[in-house]
C-alpha cells in the first residue's frame, strides 16, 4: 500500500483529488509560514533572525510596538513571536490594536519569570504559547515547530472547508442536472468527500462504510425518526473528517503521544464540525461529527458532555464505532471475538455508553452487524 509521508504531499494528493472531483483547478495552501519577530533587543533579534534564515523561513522583524503596528497593517503573518515589554509599552497595546491577531496567527510570547502576570493577560488575548527568558535556540526551535504544526492545522482546515463546500456545490449541481434524485446526489457527494479523506488513511474507507450502515440499523431499532436517518448515515461516514486538520506526524506516530499531540487529536471533532457546518444538507450530520468522542459519564471530549446532554445520534454512533474498532483487525492489533465486545459494552454501559443504546444493541444478532462486510 502506498503511503503519503508528509504534510505537503498530503495537501497535494487531497487537493488533486478534490480538483478532480470538482472539475476545476484549486489553489493549494502555503506550506511555509510568514513569521514576525518583535523584540527591542538587537542581540535577540539577531540570534533569532539567524536561526530563521538558516531554516529558510520567511520573516520580518520589528523593534517597537509602533514599528510592528505599521508592518501588521500592510501584511498578514502566520506566526508572531512577541516580547512582552518593549521600549514603547507592553505587547498588549499591539494585541489590542489588532484584536483579530489571535484568530489569524499563532502567537508565541517571550517573557521573563517576573512577567508571569503579563503572560496570564496574554492568554486571555489568545496567545497560544510562551518562551521564558533566557532561552536556548533548541528551545526556540521546539516552540516554533509546535507553532508551525498549529498553523498548518488551521490552514489545512480552512483550505479544505472551502474546497469541500465547492465540491458539494459542484457535485450536487452535476448530479441534479443529470436527473438523479436528490438523496442519490447527496449520497454520491458524501462518498466523494470520503474519497478525499481516505487518501490520508486508505484503511478507514471500509470502517467508515461499515459504521455508517450499522449506525442506521441500530438507530432504526431505537426508534430514531426515519427522516433523520440520512443525517446519521452521512455523519457516521464523515465522523473523522476533521483529521484532515491534524498533522500527519501525529496521525502516523507509532509511539505514545505527547500532551500537546493529544491536544491536537482532541481538536479533530471541532475541525470536522467547522468543515461541514456550512453545508446545508449535512446540518443533521454535525452532531455525530462534533460529539462522537463524548462519554456518557462526562469524561469525553471536546466538551465533556454528560448523559443526555450528548445528542442521541452521537450516543448511537459511539457504540457502533467501538464495535467496529474491536471486531476488525487494525495494523497495531488483531480483531477481538464478539464475546469480548459484549463484555466491553456491558462493563462500560453507563460510563462510556448510553445504557439504553447498549441494551438495544445487545438484542440484535451478530450476523446483522456482519452484513456490512458484504455490502
Amino acid at each position: 500500500m502506498n503511503t503519503i509521508e508528509n504534510w505537503e504531499d498530503v495537501n497535494g494528493a487531497v487537493g488533486t483529488k478534490i480538483a478532480e472531483l470538482v472539475g476545476v483547478d484549486v489553489q493549494m495552501p502555503p506550506t511555509s509560514p510568514l513569521i514576525l519577530l518583535v523584540d527591542d533587543s538587537d542581540l535577540i533579534l539577531e540570534v533569532l533572525s539567524s536561526a530563521l534564515t538558516e531554516r529558510r523561513y520567511e520573516f520580518k522583524t520589528a523593534r517597537s510596538i509602533g514599528e510592528a503596528d505599521k508592518i501588521l497593517r500592510g501584511n498578514r503573518f502566520d506566526i508572531l513571536v512577541l516580547d512582552v515589554k518593549l521600549a514603547d509599552g507592553t505587547i498588549f497595546k499591539l494585541l489590542d490594536q489588532h484584536p483579530r491577531l489571535a484568530e489569524e496567527a499563532v502567537i508565541i510570547l517571550m517573557s521573563g519569570a517576573e512577567e508571569l502576570d503579563n503572560a496570564v493577560q496574554a492568554l486571555r488575548r489568545g496567545v497560544q504559547d510562551f518562551i521564558s527568558k533566557p532561552f536556548s535556540i533548541p528551545t526556540f526551535d521546539e516552540r516554533l515547530e509546535a507553532a508551525i504544526d498549529q498553523w498548518r492545522a488551521r490552514t489545512r482546515t480552512r483550505y479544505y472547508q472551502t474546497q469541500l463546500e465547492d465540491l458539494v456545490e459542484a457535485m450536487t449541481e452535476k448530479l441534479l442536472v443529470s436527473g438523479r434524485l436528490i438523496d442519490s446526489a447527496y449520497d454520491e457527494t458524501v462518498r466523494a468527500l470520503g474519497a478525499a479523506i481516505n487518501l490520508r488513511d486508505p484503511e478507514t474507507e471500509e470502517h467508515c462504510r461499515r459504521v455508517s450502515q450499522n449506525s442506521v440499523v441500530l438507530a432504526a431499532d431505537l426508534g430514531y425518526p426515519r427522516d433523520k436517518l440520512k443525517g446519521l448515515q452521512w455523519g457516521s461516514y464523515l465522523h473523522d473528517i476533521g483529521k484532515i486538520g491534524v498533522p500527519e506526524t501525529i496521525l502516523t506516530k507509532s509511539g505514545p503521544l505527547t500532551q500537546q499531540e493529544m491536544d491536537f487529536i482532541r481538536l479533530h471533532p471541532v475541525l470536522g464540525y467547522r468543515m461541514i457546518a456550512n453545508i446545508e444538507f449535512l446540518k443533521q450530520s454535525t452532531d455525530v461529527v462534533l460529539y462522537h468522542h463524548e462519554r456518557f459519564d462526562g469524561g469525553g471530549y471536546p466538551h465533556g458532555l454528560r448523559g443526555k446532554q450528548i445528542p442521541f445520534p452521537a450516543r448511537i454512533f459511539s457504540v457502533i464505532d467501538t464495535m467496529d474498532a474491536m471486531l476488525y483487525e487494525r495494523p497495531y492489533r488483531k480483531a477481538a471475538p464478539y464475546a469480548s465486545l459484549v463484555e466491553e459494552l456491558r462493563a462500560e454501559s453507563g460510563r462510556q455508553f448510553d445504557p439504553t443504546v447498549v441494551s438495544v444493541f445487545l438484542t440484535i444478532p451478530e450476523s446483522v452487524w456482519r452484513q456490512a462486510e458484504r455490502t
